[in-house]
């Protein structure tokens, strides 16, 4: 099979242990340079606490103290939920960080639609730039099964389309970002706080966080406590 000089990994966090072997079979033993870099981000270890890189990988961190996604008012946010080195912010103020509260998914979705009008409308914002984010499988087949919303389709993360909306779960859409993001949440939700990271991170300009007054209360106390 074939081999290669130098391996890049994305999402490092995510991977099985049984993974770095297949990757590490893969190097060109018969090269000058042997290289695996890895990305990896320990925020986002959705999917197990115990996944991390093997020790005989050696690894020597090179840390990234800047974030370059997130406008600070989204970064204000994100970086509450985030456990680690400190980072620091160099985009712009951005607008705030919207609310969005409604006590029913048709209540929600209503206001949703009504904020996607009014972006498309001035001509500021493209639909395949905006992204809905949910929790889990059961919400997004709960509260979208139409696949359109304010008139456009809906695309998933994995198979984006052209004046298409992005309607996905939060899980899916780790590692990509998008200029707007609904977020929606619920009581599940509020008990991962790194799916939170992971939902609140993906905005780079507009974030709305959307819900019932329960969770919307709860997200907005900690950030503005009495």
């Amino acid at each position: 099979g074939p081999y290669f000089g130098a391996i890049i990994v994305d999402e490092g966090q995510d991977f099985l242990p049984n993974w770095w072997l297949a990757l590490e079979s893969l190097i060109d033993k018969s090269g000058s340079t042997q290289k695996i870099r890895v990305f990896y981000d320990s925020n986002q270890k959705i999917f197990g606490k115990n996944l991390k890189i093997p020790p005989e990988f050696r690894p020597v961190p090179i840390r990234l103290v800047q974030n370059l996604r997130n406008t600070k008012n989204i970064f204000r946010y994100v970086n509450h939920f985030y456990e680690g080195h400190k980072i620091k912010t160099i985009g712009p103020e951005g607008p705030e960080v919207e609310y969005l509260v409604k006590n029913s998914y048709s209540e929600i979705k209503q206001v949703i639609k009504e904020k996607i009008q009014n972006f498309i409308s001035k001509g500021d914002i493209s639909p395949e730039q905006i992204a809905i984010l949910v929790p889990d499988d059961k919400c997004l087949d709960k509260f979208f099964s139409e696949n359109t919303i304010a008139g456009y389709s809906c695309a998933k993360s994995y198979m984006p389309k052209r004046n298409a909306i992005v309607i996905d779960t939060i899980r899916k859409f780790k590692g990509l970002e998008s200029p707007v993001v609904f977020l929606l949440i619920n009581s599940e939700i509020l008990e991962r706080e790194d799916l939170l990271y992971v939902g609140l991170s993906r905005a780079s300009t507009y974030l709305f966080i959307c819900g019932d007054s329960s969770g919307t209360e709860y997200i907005n106390k900690i950030m503005k406590p009495d």
